[in-house]
């Protein structure tokens, strides 16, 4: 069983890291040059949205390097799918050298904001072990987050999860959830 969650967790990253998209009208690569010009001017959607662009290649050059630069910038202005991209740059070595405390710091980041495949990635990280000592509780503490936003295939790793549980495990992961859920919710909104 823990050969089938790890090759899941592997295909969920490569699926996650580096999703493919289609070729762009002539339109979209004039649209290109405003994402560019918003996002040199800060715009975190727009830097984002360009480093998406330089991660597939279209309309400018395939560039990981560029791609991460703009994943950071956005990143740090606290947007969470740019975390998520900019960790799985850190996994992958892509544009940047691989560094796995800095995949963790910035998938634990965007897990933290409710991004739910950080959390599911982040869920699998603990399961088994990468990074950190393995943790089955904290594990189905980020699978059931992710899961909760009705995830049929994320509800689906976390009953797998379950079936590999001790009682006290689970236990303890259901009240990490508790808690977590509870501290959300006290939390002012933005």
């Amino acid at each position: 069983m823990n050969s089938v969650l790890s090759v899941l967790f592997l295909c969920f990253l490569l699926a996650s890291c580096g999703e493919e998209k289609t070729a762009k009208t002539e339109e979209a690569v004039e649209a290109e040059k405003t994402i560019q010009e918003r996002a040199e001017e800060g715009n975190a959607d727009a830097q984002l949205q360009l480093g998406h662009l330089y991660e597939s290649g279209e309309g400018v050059p395939k560039d990981y390097a560029e791609a991460a630069k703009w994943y950071r910038k956005a990143a740090e202005q606290g947007i969470a799918e740019a975390q998520l991209y900019l960790g799985c740059s850190y996994a992958t070595g892509r544009g940047v050298p691989k560094d796995s405390a800095e995949h963790l710091n910035w998938i634990r980041k965007a897990a933290q904001q409710g991004l739910a495949d950080a959390q599911v990635q982040l869920g699998l990280l603990y399961e088994i072990g990468q990074g950190f000592p393995k943790d089955f509780a904290e594990a189905y503490m980020w699978i059931s987050l992710a899961a909760a936003g009705g995830n049929k295939e994320y509800g689906e790793l976390r009953d797998l999860l379950e079936k590999r549980m001790t009682g006290e495990q689970l236990i303890e992961g259901q009240k990490l959830t508790e808690e977590w859920l509870e501290r959300k919710a006290k939390e002012p909104e933005e």
